[in-house]
């Protein structure tokens, strides 16, 4: 990725863009898949670690002691490690031209590495996590298509993907409303309302795809079964996981993969 991307980037995820320059990102970002994982990226760094945040970063006891106190010593020893690892690395070879040190990626990806690790597999997992983690397994259909494809349909996944829900839930709900025969809308839809807290105007979205006569109504029980775990709902999510695995629905392994987690 060249400086000049780099930085504007780094100006969208601060919201220093204007609305034609925002306009234009969001729509790259749809229509650049490996675009659009950058961005993701420096989304995750940029919201777990800004620089501000590691300007006492050269003390690696210091900035440990937090994880120390909830995830114990080992954990903590393999953090620290990274954090004084990669800035001896950066030290050594660091130049004027990185906008960021190197070495606050790399430390930055070893601590979500441990963090991650560390939550995906204490004994009970929570619901919510189980949530992200199955989620994160599905593969979100596309409402881009070759050729042309409905300006409103691409803007709605850009808001979705950016983490804009609201913009996202108001989009897709008037594409729904103005004829838009698509299961991706319901269950785009649906996500961005879980995501705002609002699981019972979920759950009725997801209701209406199953109802529906649409190709995709099916996938209506895979993704209210994630909507009820994200809404703290194990024993509704259960019994939802237990009909997809016996009437071979959609999603039937992750089904059953899911159960057992529960």
């Amino acid at each position: 990725m060249n400086l000049e991307e780099d930085y504007l980037i780094e100006r969208f995820l601060k919201g220093e863009l204007s609305e034609d320059e925002k306009e234009q990102m969001e729509t790259r970002m749809v229509s650049d898949p490996e675009f659009s994982e950058k961005v993701a990226l420096e989304r995750q760094l940029f919201k777990t670690f800004d620089e501000e945040d590691w300007s006492d970063i050269e003390n690696p006891d210091k900035e440990v002691e937090a994880y120390a106190e909830l995830f114990g010593a080992q954990e903590s020893k393999t953090i620290k490690s990274a954090i004084a690892s990669s800035a001896a690395t950066y030290k050594r070879g660091k130049t004027k031209t990185l906008r960021k040190p190197v070495w606050l990626y790399a430390a930055a990806a070893t601590i979500i590495l441990v963090l991650s690790f560390y939550f995906l597999w204490p004994a009970g997992i929570a619901p919510e996590e189980l949530y992200h983690t199955y989620l994160d397994k599905t593969e979100l259909p596309s409402l881009v298509t070759r050729g042309d494809s409905a300006p409103d349909q691409m803007k709605a996944q850009a808001y979705f993907e950016n983490q804009e829900y609201r913009e996202a839930v108001q989009l897709f709900a008037d594409l729904i409303e103005n004829g838009g025969q698509s299961g991706a809308f319901y269950i785009y839809l649906s996500l961005a309302q879980a995501e705002l807290g609002e699981f019972s105007e979920a759950l009725a979205t997801l209701d209406k795809l199953i109802q529906s006569d649409l190709l995709d109504s099916e996938k209506g029980y895979w993704y209210k079964s994630l909507v009820y775990l994200k809404a703290d709902q194990p024993q509704d999510a259960k019994s939802l996981l237990e009909l997809i695995i016996e009437k071979n629905y959609y999603q039937q392994l992750l089904a059953e993969s899911l159960l057992d987690e529960l």
